[in-house]
């Protein structure tokens, strides 16, 4: 589930940089598109540049829209070894932050997790 997340952000991200790309006639991401563009007239260019970066940031919200970011209270999942109040964990019963303190504070898991 995290490797998706890590990918959904990247996709997002490189759909703001390409939108900015575009609109300074860097086509370094659409080859197919460049060399069409090399042999076109301008007007295409500036319709591209227009309709190809605006594209590109509502390809970006949509995909915020299926996949909301990640809550950051969740981060302990990844890593249970991150410094966090246990307390702020919501959705933990006092029994399971009892048992996430022991966890975290296990130096010999701590190594094992750090080594793969």
């Amino acid at each position: 589930m995290f490797k998706v997340e890590d990918k959904i952000n990247a996709m997002v991200k490189k759909c703001y940089i390409w939108a900015a790309r575009i609109e300074k006639e860097s086509f370094t991401n659409f080859p197919t598109l460049k060399q069409i563009l090399k042999s076109s007239e301008d007007s295409l260019l500036d319709q591209i540049k227009g309709n190809g970066a605006e594209h590109l940031c509502s390809l970006a919200t949509t995909f915020r829209e299926y996949f909301p970011e990640p809550d950051p209270d969740d981060s302990w999942i990844r890593n249970p070894f991150s410094c966090q109040e246990i307390e702020k964990i919501h959705g933990l019963t006092e029994d399971e932050q009892d048992q996430r303190v022991d966890l975290s504070s296990c130096g010999a898991i701590k190594n094992n997790f750090n080594g793969e």
